[in-house]
C-alpha cells in the first residue's frame, strides 16, 4: 500500500482500538450481568452495590509497582538503543539491539498468548 512509517503508526492505533472495541463490545454484550458486582448485606434482604473505590489502594499496591516494572524494561530497550548509537560503529549496534529486541519480542508472544488462553479458560 506504500505508506511507509506513517502507515506502521496507522496500522498500530488501529489494531489498539479493534482491540478495544471488541472487548468491550464482549463485555457489553454477554458478560453485563456478571460485571455487576452485588453485596447481600446490610439487613432487609435487599441487594446494594459495592463502592467501585473500595479496596483501590491495594489495588495500587500492586499495580504501580507492576507498572513501574513493566515502563522499566521497555525503557531498558530504549537506552540501550541510544547507548548502541555511541559506540565505534553504530549503524551495526543499532543493528544488533534492534535484532535482539525483536528476538525478546519473539520469545515473550508464546507465552504470553499461552497464559492469556489459559486465563481465559480457567475464568469461563
Amino acid at each position: 500500500m506504500e505508506f511507509g512509517v506513517p502507515g506502521v503508526a496507522m496500522a498500530s492505533v488501529l489494531t489498539n482500538m479493534n482491540m478495544v472495541v471488541l472487548m468491550a463490545g464482549y463485555v457489553g454484550l454477554f458478560r453485563k450481568k456478571e460485571m455487576m458486582l452485588k453485596w447481600p448485606g446490610c439487613g432487609g434482604g435487599g441487594m446494594m452495590m459495592i463502592v467501585v473505590g473500595d479496596g483501590l489502594g491495594e489495588l495500587m499496591k500492586l499495580a504501580v509497582p507492576s507498572c513501574l516494572m513493566i515502563c522499566l524494561e521497555w525503557w531498558w530497550y530504549e537506552i540501550v538503543t541510544v547507548l548502541a548509537g555511541y559506540l565505534d560503529n553504530p549503524t551495526l549496534a543499532v543493528a544488533a539491539t534492534g535484532i535482539l529486541i525483536q528476538t525478546t519480542s519473539m520469545m515473550y508472544t508464546v507465552p504470553m498468548a499461552l497464559a492469556g488462553c489459559v486465563s481465559a479458560r480457567l475464568q469461563g
